[in-house]
């Protein structure tokens, strides 16, 4: 969670995890602190969390019209296993 005084919600993840992996589930930013670096901050944090945690994988989905989403995850070198 991403909070600003007084206690106003920013962002979030939701997820789940299991021994060996990650399901990302959602990346949440308020629309109006958009494009500001919280959702690198917060997926940073995530990979952070889970190399500390032994796991080594993040599965998540991305509709394939979502091309924002798309270039933000491959940028943080995630890669496509389906379409």
């Amino acid at each position: 969670l991403i909070l600003h005084p007084p206690s106003k919600l920013l962002g979030f993840i939701l997820g789940s995890h299991g021994p060996d992996s990650f399901h990302l589930l959602k990346i949440v930013v308020s629309s109006e602190y958009r494009r500001k670096g919280l959702a690198q901050k917060l997926l940073d944090f995530l990979i952070e969390w889970q190399k500390k945690e032994g796991r080594q994988v993040i599965n998540l989905e991305v509709r394939i019209s979502n091309k924002s989403a798309i270039h933000f995850y491959q940028k943080n070198q995630f890669s496509t296993l389906h379409t």
